[in-house]
């Protein structure tokens, strides 16, 4: 997939976890000055919380923020059912992450049309 071309800034954000993702991406949204929040996470069973729970759980919130600010909200939620701290595992998922996330931009730039 080629470079794509943005006329407007793009930033970055870090939080501490998955389930504060929803939160931050409502806040950008409400700030107007985004087209579009883009929330990136690799969940994986720590066993505390199932991660396919976690998961749902952060997506509908995600959902729930873009529908309340009128501004794309979408999620690159990679959720392995097995994940260990192994290099072939991290080259695998960032690999597959650089992916999914080229895939949901170039989805993104696709949606924009629309409006």
């Amino acid at each position: 997939m080629g470079e794509i071309d943005t006329d407007g800034a793009i930033g970055s954000y870090d939080v501490p976890g998955v389930f504060e993702m929803p939160f931050l991406a409502q806040r950008l949204a409400e700030t107007g000055r985004y087209d579009a929040v883009i929330c990136a996470a690799l969940v994986v069973d720590s066993g505390i919380y199932r991660h396919y729970f976690v998961a749902q759980t952060v997506v509908s919130g995600l959902m729930e923020a873009g529908l309340k600010t009128g501004v794309l909200v979408m999620p690159v939620s990679l959720t392995p059912l097995l994940f260990q701290l192994t290099p072939e595992y991290q080259t695998f998922f960032h690999a597959h992450f650089i992916k999914m996330g080229s895939q949901t931009a170039a989805e993104l730039f696709r949606l924009q049309a629309v409006r």
